[in-house]
């Protein structure tokens, strides 16, 4: 019986840091939208493009701003919507928190971070002695540094018109939860305006952005506490 129970414990704690790489990966790509410039459509102006994009990236200082997600299960008609806001100060501070119609906040700041719920008390976290979420901050690392080199040997990138990114993962591990993840640009200002994560059991989650607020003041108190007054 005590080996029942200790397998169990053991696999419901393999379970729940899989769905916390998945909430990472997802928002890892929402953070390349941000960082990536208009996308053209031929290889050749993608690898022209590629020169000047660390220049680029490091030209956006900070982002904030309101989204929106969709959370569509394949067993279910009905989507599940979800209303939140992040933010983003380079080089490696993020806040990503959901509002309605559950409270939940996930925040990086340098080699620590804290995941927060109105079910319970903060979780704080050092990413020096959590080797998960060192794994984690390590990959929003790559993604917002915009070395697109790195990224491109993880993920294979197809340009479509007239502003649409699709990302795949090339590992096999990474398969297993995400086909693919498709970024639709606004135009003129090529930030992005949509976000559709594809999960190879079918799921998908659909993120609608706001306007983003973009190289504007955030405050310390953003990557520090789990809640904060507007």
């Amino acid at each position: 019986m005590g080996g029942l129970l200790l397998k169990a414990i053991s696999r419901c704690g393999k379970i729940r840091a899989e769905k916390m790489r998945r909430v990472i990966y997802c928002i890892t790509l929402v953070i390349l939208g941000f960082v990536f410039p208009a996308i053209a459509a031929q290889r050749a102006d993608l690898d022209a493009f590629l020169a000047g994009l660390r220049q680029h990236s490091a030209e956006v200082v900070s982002l904030a701003g309101p989204f929106t997600q969709e959370k569509r299960l394949a067993m279910f008609d009905r989507p599940v919507v979800f209303t939140g806001k992040l933010a983003m100060a380079r080089p490696n501070r993020l806040r990503w928190e959901f509002i309605d119609p559950v409270l939940s906040v996930l925040i990086f700041d340098g080699e620590t971070g804290m995941r927060c719920s109105d079910r319970g008390d903060p979780v704080v976290f050092d990413m020096t002695k959590d080797p998960v979420m060192r794994a984690v901050g390590g990959q929003l690392q790559l993604w917002i540094s915009g070395d697109f080199a790195a990224m491109e040997d993880r993920y294979a990138l197809r340009l479509e018109k007239p502003a649409t990114l699709v990302v795949t993962p090339v590992s096999e591990k990474e398969k297993e939860y995400i086909a693919s993840v498709v970024i639709t640009f606004a135009q003129p200002s090529m930030q992005p305006a949509e976000v559709t994560i594809n999960e190879a059991g079918g799921d998908t989650t659909r993120i609608v952005f706001g306007e983003p607020m973009v190289n504007g003041a955030l405050a310390d108190e953003l990557f520090r506490s789990c809640w904060i007054d507007d």
